[in-house]
Parts: structure tokens; C-alpha cells; sequence
């Protein structure tokens, strides 16, 4: 994707456990673009949900920079516009099996160390521009 002048603004999404988070975070290393997490916009650092105004308007504003990686789902009306404004659509489709696992490792090894991507836990990479 680097040096590709079509590629700016990048919507990753799926089921929970489905990698989204370390596939985005890889592909903003690489692409240089500003990495956003969903949970980060719709969640406190305590993990406390914003309100919904506060969501929107955070929302609103991430899609209408020139350049992003946006790595989360969020709300159906929110989602639709993001995939609007996006130029490229990733979507993380496993098997089932492999999502319940995902998810069960990072429940349990979340009781040590918050995985990446949670709120107050976001990588440096959104702050990089």
C-alpha cells in the first residue's frame, strides 16, 4: 500500500477476536497512515461508553480528515457512513471457531495486560501526524 496515492482512507472491520486490530496497527506502520480504534472514540480509558452526542461528533470528525485507518465497527448508521467516506473496505471474516478462541485468549490474558486498541491502551501510531 505505500506510495499508493489512491489509499487514504481505510475502514477495518468484522466480528470481535477477528485480528482487526493488529491488522490495522501493522498496515499504519507501513502506510504511514493515522491508525483510529472505534473503541477509543466510543469508550472512556476506564471503559466507561461516551455519549452519544460525543461518539457522533468524534466520528464525524475522524471521517472528514484526508487520511485514516479506522479499525472497529461502532454503531450501523455511524459504520455506513465511515464505509461511504472510505476508499478501501477491509473486512475480517473467520470461522467462527477461530473468533471464539481469539476472544477467549484475550479475556483471559486481558486479567494481565489490556490488549492493544482497548481505551487507554492505544497504540502511538494515531498520534504520529
Amino acid at each position: 500500500m505505500a506510495g499508493n496515492a489512491g489509499v487514504k482512507r481505510v475502514a477495518v472491520f468484522g466480528n470481535a477476536g477477528g485480528g482487526k486490530s493488529t491488522l490495522a496497527i501493522a498496515m499504519a506502520k507501513l502506510t504511514g497512515l493515522p491508525l483510529h480504534s472505534i473503541d477509543a472514540i466510543q469508550f472512556n480509558a476506564g471503559g466507561a461508553r461516551v455519549s452519544d452526542d460525543e461518539y457522533l461528533k468524534a466520528h464525524a470528525d475522524l471521517i472528514r480528515r484526508g487520511e485514516w485507518i479506522i479499525d472497529g465497527f461502532g454503531s450501523l448508521a455511524t459504520a455506513w457512513e465511515r464505509f461511504a467516506a472510505a476508499d478501501t473496505l477491509i473486512y475480517l471474516d473467520l470461522a467462527l471457531s477461530t473468533h471464539y478462541w481469539w476472544v477467549t485468549k484475550r479475556f483471559l490474558k486481558s486479567a494481565f495486560v489490556a490488549p492493544a486498541g482497548w481505551p487507554g491502551r492505544q497504540p502511538d501510531v494515531a498520534t504520529r501526524r
